[in-house]
Formats: C-alpha cells, structure tokens, sequence
C-alpha cells in the first residue's frame, strides 16, 4: 500500500501498471478519504473499499495476462474490473453503492462506453454491474468481451 498514487488523478485509490504484473493501492486507513462524497463507493468502510479495489486492480491483470489484445476500448476493460469490485461487495454493500445512482433495467449495452466512462466512472461502474447481473450476462459477457467477440467501443462517427 501506498499514501498517494502520482499522475493519475487526485480520487485514484489504485492502479494496474500493464506489461508489469504491478498493482498499487493506497494504504486501507486513506483510501475512504479519498473518494468525493458524491461517490457511489464514498460511503464503504475503509477496510471494504479497500477489499474490493483490489479485486477492480486484479481483474484488470488478469483481463490483460489473459487477452488484452482483443479489448477494444477503456470501457471494455473497465467493465469488467467495476463488474466483479461491485459484484465482491456484501450484499448490503453493494446495494448501498446501487442505490446512489438510479438505473433503468435492462441496461442496453450503447449505455455502456467510454463517454460515460470519462464523465462518470461510477456511474458506470453501476452500470456496468447492472448489465453484468442481469439474465445472459455474466461470466459469458465477460468472456465475449475477453475473446474478442462484443466491445462497448463507440462507432466510428466517419
């Protein structure tokens, strides 16, 4: 654990370094202080925040050790690491971080792209839990995701 990550952003709390097998996290006592109140992970114990970035940290390891190369996009990758943080949260947990941003089901994947990514990655992690939860989803959307087969990429606008 660390006290800061440098030169990612000021709410970072942790990061995979790709190509190095590296994840960095703060340390569990500064990781809550972190989050700004407005986040849907603000109001986590330090000790289960802290848990479960890991968890968003390794999936981004194994997404890339497994096929990096077929991800597309930020958003796929990102779907999956917010996916499995949410979905390793106790139950109360995670319906506590649900329940800062209201969401429409089912979750039509065209929700799910960088733009959203940028502008509101919790969001998106909500999002993104809510489709991955959902009926046909799941590990076998990850998979396509994993394989090559779907992405969340925008189109192209040409």
């Amino acid at each position: 654990p660390r006290d800061k990550i440098v030169g990612v952003s000021d709410h970072c709390a942790g990061v995979y370094f790709p190509g190095t097998n590296h994840v960095a996290l703060v340390a569990p006592s500064l990781v809550s202080g972190m989050m700004p109140l407005d986040s849907a992970f603000s109001t986590l114990e330090a000790d289960v925040f802290f848990d479960s970035l890991l968890v968003h940290e390794l999936a981004h390891a194994f997404t890339e050790q497994r096929n990096a190369n077929a991800l597309k996009c930020s958003a796929d990758s990102e779907y999956i690491a917010y996916a499995l943080q949410i979905e390793s949260l106790p139950h109360s947990d995670r319906e506590t971080v649900l329940s800062f941003r209201e969401v429409k089901r089912p979750v039509p994947e065209q929700k799910l792209n960088d733009f959203v990514l940028g502008f509101s990655p919790d969001m998106f992690g909500v999002l993104a839990w809510s489709h991955f939860s959902s009926p046909d989803n799941g590990c076998r959307f990850i998979n396509e995701l994993i394989n090559g087969n779907v992405t969340l990429a925008l189109p192209d606008l040409e």
